[in-house]
């Protein structure tokens, strides 16, 4: 007997299929670690998607409780909202309905209400690292832009100084996607808006001097 159980092969950067496994003991899995959720009317996703799998905010949850630390599960959390895949509200809402959940406290952090429009990790660690425990002005996350008929976001938004923050955490830079940011930072600039760019190293181990470079900006803007 074969029973639709959602397995999930793959880390917050890349796409996830969903796979109809079976339940035997002597199931040969191969590749990626599989994390399975029994498919129960509570978390189907609908009976007219198929093959039968969990909603993305039960698959998400699952895979918060699979990882080693709580960086890599608010990766999961914030890669889905970052996506667009699912909302803060509707994964608040999943997570409180699990009994036990690893990650329950620093996924309460990141799932609360004053963190609306935080869409990544890294996004996350600027809030808490240098913009919160600094002092630092709120500013405005993924705030919404048009250039060449595009609509594009910037990461973090000083509006009354015109100062928008960029974060990339990524390890390797492509070139297409560095020419990309140069001409997002170009248009900033002929709208007014300075940009300062930061990376990951850059957010988790220089966050005074980031927090002091930015209060600098602000200041001379």
């Amino acid at each position: 007997m074969r029973t639709p159980i959602l397995s999930t092969r793959r880390r917050a950067s890349e796409s996830a299929e969903p796979v109809v496994v079976s339940e035997q003991p002597n199931t040969r899995r191969i590749g990626w670690p599989a994390i399975e959720t029994p498919i129960t009317p509570s978390v189907s996703a609908g009976p007219a998607r198929l093959p039968p799998r969990t909603r993305i905010e039960e698959t998400v949850i699952d895979l918060t409780d699979d990882c080693r630390d709580p960086a890599e599960a608010l990766g999961w959390i914030t890669a889905a909202i970052g996506r667009r895949l699912t909302t803060q509200d509707l994964l608040r809402h999943t997570a409180s309905q699990r009994s036990r959940l690893r990650w329950r406290t620093d996924m309460a952090r990141v799932l609360s209400s004053d963190l609306v429009g935080l869409h990544s990790w890294l996004e996350y660690r600027y809030f808490r690292a240098v913009e919160a425990p600094h002092g630092l002005p709120a500013s405005v996350r993924q705030a919404r832009a048009h250039r060449d008929g595009l609509v594009e976001y910037r990461d973090g938004l000083y509006e009354e100084q015109a100062l928008a923050i960029e974060l990339d955490g990524r390890v390797a830079h492509p070139g297409d996607t560095r020419w990309r940011d140069i001409r997002r930072d170009n248009g900033a600039a002929a709208m007014g808006i300075a940009t300062l760019r930061y990376g990951y190293l850059d957010v988790t181990r220089r966050p005074c001097e980031i927090a002091a470079e930015v209060a600098e900006a602000l200041r001379v803007r």
